[in-house]
Formats: C-alpha cells, structure tokens, sequence
C-alpha cells in the first residue's frame, strides 16, 4: 500500500507539468491524444455550474493590456521558468556526483544553502508555467504539487537518516529545507502548534492555502478583465486583442459593418462581440480554427520544430505582455463571435468576460486597414482549432 502511495506522490508532478505544457501540446502532433484524455475532464467540469470555474483562466491570455501590471506578469513568468528550470539543473551536479563518486550527503554548492534545491526549482518553474496558462484547475494543481513535493522531501530525508543517521543529521540541523531562516516552518509552528497531529495540521494548512489561492484568482480575474479596454460600435463589443491605436479605431468597425454584406450578418442579431487582430495574430486559433494569414508579399516566418514553436510563442507572448508589440502588415482579421451563458442566452458588454461564457465564432472580414478595403468576408464554423474545449476569453 505505501509503495503505490509513493507512485501516486510521484507521479503527481509528472501531471502537473503535462496539464502545465497544455500550450505546448496543443500546437504538437500528439494534440489529438493529449486532447482525447484531457479533453473529456475539461468538457466535463465545464459542463457543470459548480465547477464550470475551474476551466476558466484567472489571468488575460488572449488578450494584451497595456499595463505596468501586466509588464510586471511578463517579466515574472519568464524569469520564474528560465531560473527554476536552471536551478533545477544546477543541483543536479553536486547531487549526481556525490552519488556517482559515493561521497555520501551532497553538501556543496546550492546544497550547502538549502536542502532540497531541486524541489525548490521545480516549484518556481511551475510558478511561471502556471503564470503562463493559468487556468483554475492548474493553480489548484500548483498547490497540490507544492505540497507533495515537501511530502517527497520529508520521505527522503526519512530515508537518509536512516542510511547516514549522523551525517545527514548534522547537515539537516544547519541547513534550510528550502529557504533560508525557514520562513515557511516558523509560521506553520506558530499557527498550528496548539494541533497534536502534524498531518492533520498539514491537511488544514492545505485547504486554507487552496481557499486563499483561488480567492486571489477570481479578485485577479475581475481586476484584469475590468482592466480590459472594450468599445461599441453598431450595437457589437469590440475588443483589440493589442492595445494599438490603429486596431482599437472605431472607425474601422464603422467602416467594416457598414459593408452590406458584412451588415446582414450583423442584423441577425446573434453576433455580440468583434475581437480585432493582425491576420497573423499568433493566439487566433483559441477562438477560430482559421488558420494565420500571411499577403503574399509578406515574408512568412519558418515554422521550426514543435519545441522552437513552443520557444517562439512563450517569448512572443511575454514580449507582448512587456509591452514589446511587434510591427504586422496591415492586413487585419475581425472575428465576428456570438458569446452566450450556457442556457444559451446571449451575453453583451462586459458579460462576455462572464464565468461560463462561451465563444461561438460566426464570420471573419480581413480588411486592409491602410485602404480600408475588404479583402475577404467568410462564414465561419462554431468552434476553435481544438473543438470545444474551454479557451480563454479575454
């Protein structure tokens, strides 16, 4: 029974780090099987209205704020992945080598200040991929990882007092488990002392970290969502996925509905929301399975590998929360959506950004924004480029 406790424990970070790289998988070839496991638990918590939240993203995605926020957000998940993966990596060294030579508890460099670098890594990593698509169900995931990987910690040094009791116990008495001055272990003592059971306590201390952590979700929810600028033009939302002035003009809507073809559409009264973009706007399959649109006098970047893919899209995205927006061509793709609760009832305004809304793309315009010229107007399926599962909204 503990051997198969331990296989849980130990693939519990396995899990995390999967539903974690979900962006990543999502533009790999192994999408459709990811997606066939992954995909019915998503489909099937946001089925439900007690757990429809857990589906939903807590931070923007979809669409940049120009914001010393959202400036801060960029800087500190690239920072937190790129230096936890490198201590990761870092402790690696002393560790292995004290194992290879037999040179008993690995005590220099990173190890010689906490006890458990590795975990400690791994754990800021998973900050800044959290950080990175943040969905409810994988903050409560990041809690839960945080705290088997101190269960983990406490099993081995369990373990490697029993093979080395006075060395290990020696090096455990002056060094930190994970920080220094054990900030982390003083309050816990202080606020659960009076509690005889330390699993109890741990238990306690577990559900009040997952209150206060999804609790300071749905604040950063509103808060950014509030934060993100919509217009109103001929009775539809408008939202420019970049804080540019050129896409947030009013007059380009104007100028786009008020083509005969495009306002038939319109009048159907089903279309609520127009998020307008570059026509190569790398995040566009999250709300349509239209794929990027390139003119043809227009230098097409190479696609690469899945994992240089994955590179690509993680500094882009950063860059563009830093405020660091690319120059695009002029070309740019409105998509025309109907937004709805899940009974069906149309959703307007700021409701769109609603827990539960769902996105229900109609047409698309490209339009030419220096001439003002249509190039294209298309219908378009109900659905992104991963079906139905739950998406970011803004």
């Amino acid at each position: 029974m503990r051997e198969k406790i331990q296989k849980i424990v130990l693939a519990a970070p396995v899990v995390y780090l999967l539903i974690g790289l979900e962006i990543l998988i999502m533009i790999s070839p192994f999408a459709a099987y990811f997606y066939s496991v992954y995909g019915p638990f998503l489909r099937l918590i946001d089925s439900a209205p007690a757990t429809r939240w857990l589906a939903e993203f807590f931070l923007p995605h979809f669409v940049f704020v120009d914001s010393l926020f959202s400036k801060i957000l960029g800087v500190l998940q690239l920072t937190a992945f790129f230096s936890g993966m490198f201590l990761f990596f870092y402790a690696a060294a002393p560790l292995y080598y004290c194992k290879f030579r037999k040179l008993g508890v690995a005590t220099r460099g990173v190890y010689d200040r906490v006890r458990h670098p590795q975990y400690l890594g791994l754990g800021i990593a998973g900050f800044g991929l959290l950080l990175y698509w943040p969905r409810f169900f994988i903050l409560i995931t990041f809690i839960t990882m945080l705290f088997i990987y101190y269960l983990l910690a406490k099993n081995e040094e369990l373990r490697m007092m029993g093979s080395q009791p006075e060395a290990y116990g020696e090096y455990r008495s002056r060094v930190p488990m994970f920080f220094p001055g054990e900030p982390g272990g003083r309050l816990f003592k202080r606020v659960f002392d009076r509690i005889g059971s330390k699993g109890l306590a741990l238990v306690l201390l577990y559900c009040l970290v997952l209150f206060v952590s999804v609790g300071a979700g749905l604040l950063l929810r509103r808060y950014t969502s509030g934060a993100v600028a919509i217009g109103s033009v001929s009775g539809l939302c408008t939202i420019s996925v970049l804080p540019r002035p050129d896409f947030s003009d009013a007059d380009l809507i104007q100028s786009v509905t008020a083509n005969r073809a495009v306002a038939e559409r319109v009048a159907s009264g089903e279309v609520t929301l127009a998020y307008v973009m570059p026509s190569d706007f790398f995040l566009m399959a999250l709300v349509t399975d239209l794929e990027r649109y390139y003119p043809p006098d227009f230098d097409r970047p190479a696609e690469g590998s899945t994992l240089d893919r994955f590179f690509k899209i993680f500094l882009n995205y950063t860059k563009m929360q830093m405020g660091l927006y690319p120059e695009h061509h002029p070309l740019k793709r409105i998509i025309f959506v109907s937004v709805k609760d899940a009974d069906g009832r149309l959703l307007r305004g700021r409701d769109v950004f609603r827990i539960g809304a769902r996105r229900y793309p109609v047409f698309h315009v490209d339009l030419n924004a220096q001439s003002g010229e249509i190039a294209s107007i298309q219908d378009l399926q109900p659905r992104h480029k991963w079906g139905t599962m739950p998406m970011p909204v803004f």
